[in-house]
């Protein structure tokens, strides 16, 4: 057996010495394989460790009541009494009475700030 490690390790000393960039490479290609298999590993690890999830959408019909306001526009009629004798006179203007409560202004400038 240790005869078998020996011959394998004297052809590689023999190797190495004709082809220098061999064994870099070999070492390279080595790691390379061993971090394939980390990886796929990990990737094992994260898809088994997370629980499944599903989501499903449900479509239901739901009755939605939406208050409706109509506007209805109805003329009304309101009979008015004919005076036949009564002549229409010309138009006096009239002031309005101004609501009870409400503050009248006392200054020289009516429309102006106190």
């Amino acid at each position: 057996m240790q005869d078998a490690g020996r011959a394998v390790r004297a052809r590689l000393g023999r190797l190495s010495a004709t082809r220098p960039g061999l064994m870099a490479r070999l070492r390279l290609f080595g790691l390379l394989v061993l971090l394939i298999v980390l990886f796929v590993g990990l990737q094992y690890l994260v898809g088994a460790g997370t629980p499944r999830v599903q989501v499903r959408v449900v479509t239901e019909d739901v009755p939605v009541f939406v208050p409706v306001e109509r506007i209805v526009e109805r003329p009304v009629y309101v009979p008015v009494p004919a005076d036949e004798t009564a002549t229409p006179g010309p138009a006096m203007p009239t002031p309005t009475p101004q609501p009870v409560g409400t503050p009248t202004p006392t200054s020289a400038n009516p429309g102006g700030p106190p």
